[in-house]
């Protein structure tokens, strides 16, 4: 069976427009003060990112939207509940910093 034709979800991580402003000067992007606390990248699907973005990101009148390469990450992805009785699980990035390579698309999100 020929496993690259299977599709992988798409990945959002959502960076305020500063984090975007030094990952694009840098190209490295090696995690948010949580992601960092938390020893590993959060991101999430189509359908969790719009949650994620009113819960954590509420008082940034605009983000970015950022969609990862999940086929160049793969090796890093976790799904994970994210605390015990959730019925939902996030894509976690594990021993991974994010570069411009694995972005795929970009855009802004305003509020």
């Amino acid at each position: 069976m020929d496993l690259s034709s299977i599709e992988e979800p798409v990945i959002y991580k959502i960076l305020t427009q500063d984090e975007w402003a030094e990952f694009q000067k840098t190209g490295v992007f090696e995690g948010a003060d949580i992601d960092k606390q938390d020893g590993f990248i959060h991101t999430s699907t189509e359908k969790q990112w719009p949650d994620v973005r009113r819960k954590f990101f509420s008082n940034y009148k605009d983000v970015v939207l950022v969609e990862l390469d999940t086929h160049k990450l793969a090796p890093h992805i976790r799904w994970e509940k994210n605390y015990p009785g959730a019925t939902e699980a996030y894509p976690h990035l594990y021993n991974t910093k994010l570069t411009m390579e694995m972005v795929k698309r970009y855009k802004t999100v305003v509020d």
